[in-house]
């Protein structure tokens, strides 16, 4: 009974030690690293933006504007996705949200995990799974709500985040020049 035990055990620590150094040394694939979205670069500024083939729309942030594309392929990565908004954020293209139904959600995920390769990272928070790529220029992230019954995906741009650090920086050396 003894010798059972220790062999679950050792079964058990082998696992997680795969799973945690499986994990922890996943990369994006280099061709995934994106450093634009449909041939929109991360940063574009947001009068570059054709007006005729984008309408703008809502969003969960405050300090972003949405839009959605007119005429939109909706096929990403061979699945059907729900919606696409492109983000802007300081007037710059900031970030994508690509919502899908969750009934689709095993081949999503078998899609991404071979164009992405391993995620970095894998949790669980409340009633989602949020699995994540890292990449140079870009940080992926799928959702999967399972309360609400929706997937989504939110490809964010580093390029465009430290755009956005730079000019808080500014704003805050402005503002200590000034007195507040």
């Amino acid at each position: 009974m003894n010798n059972m035990k220790k062999i679950i055990s050792i079964v058990c620590l082998l696992v997680v030690l795969i799973t945690f150094f499986g994990i922890s040394y996943a990369e994006m694939k280099p061709e995934a690293d994106l450093d634009n979205f449909r041939g929109m670069k991360w940063g574009m500024d947001i009068n570059k933006l054709p007006e005729s083939d984008f309408v703008k729309t809502s969003g969960p942030s405050s300090k972003s504007e949405y839009f959605q594309r007119k005429s939109e392929d909706l096929d990403v990565l061979g699945v059907k996705a729900t919606d696409i908004r492109y983000e802007f954020r300081n007037n710059q293209f900031y970030a994508v949200t690509i919502f899908f139904n969750i009934s689709i959600k095993d081949e999503l995920r078998e899609s991404l995990i071979g164009y992405l390769g391993k995620p970095n990272k894998v949790e669980r928070k409340d009633l989602s799974l949020y699995l994540t790529w890292k990449g140079n220029n870009v940080w992926i992230s799928e959702v999967i709500n399972f309360r609400n019954d929706f997937i989504f995906i939110y490809i964010h741009s580093f390029a465009a985040t430290k755009a956005e650090v730079k000019n808080n920086e500014l704003s805050i050396k402005d503002k200590i020049k000034k007195g507040f």
